[in-house]
């Protein structure tokens, strides 16, 4: 008799066991294999092919004869496991927590470049790049010129957060003052 199974046993085992099918034509995979590898072969005897018959007319039939054809070996076509359900979960997961940290990193370098502009009126480009980051501190290396200038410069802009707002805390300039 089979052992019943609780919902928790029976979640853990569908997330271990099942493979959901990343494909958008489920059963292309049939025909596009020989598909992929004869393309592989065929590219692979082509340029076998072209070099014999750059060379042909320079050598003799003999050397033709001891012509390496090891080095033109059909590109490798693999074939990849496909991941269980847990995978695939923990992946999609993932993925979401970098894109949304991402964009609030992103909103908030954004907030700090125009705070830094409305405090330096004259500033002509600039761009930024992150150094360090949690939840309420953030470290920006900022790169700027000065409108009408070529000459860039560096500032190492250490923010906090308080409340709901960002403030720059202390401006470290590299190589120059403002």
């Amino acid at each position: 008799m089979k052992k019943r199974r609780t919902p928790q046993e029976k979640k853990k085992l569908s997330l271990e066991k099942d493979h959901p099918l990343q494909a958008k034509y489920p059963h292309a995979f049939r025909k596009s294999w020989r598909k992929k590898r004869r393309h592989a072969e065929k590219s692979a005897r082509n340029k076998l092919r072209q070099e014999v018959e750059q060379i042909r007319g320079e050598v003799s039939k003999d050397l033709l004869d001891d012509l390496d054809t090891n080095n033109h070996r059909r590109v490798e076509i693999r074939k990849w496991d496909s991941l269980s359900l847990g995978e695939v979960i923990k992946h999609k997961e993932a993925r979401r927590i970098g894109s949304y940290q991402r964009k609030q990193r992103n909103r908030v370098q954004r907030a700090v470049i125009q705070l830094f502009i409305k405090e330096n009126q004259d500033i002509g480009a600039c761009s930024s790049q992150l150094v360090e980051s949690d939840e309420n501190q953030l470290v920006l290396r900022l790169t700027y010129s000065l409108k009408g200038k070529i000459q860039e410069y560096t500032v190492l802009l250490y923010c906090q957060k308080k409340g709901m707002d960002w403030y720059i805390v202390k401006q470290d300039y590299q190589g120059h003052t403002p």
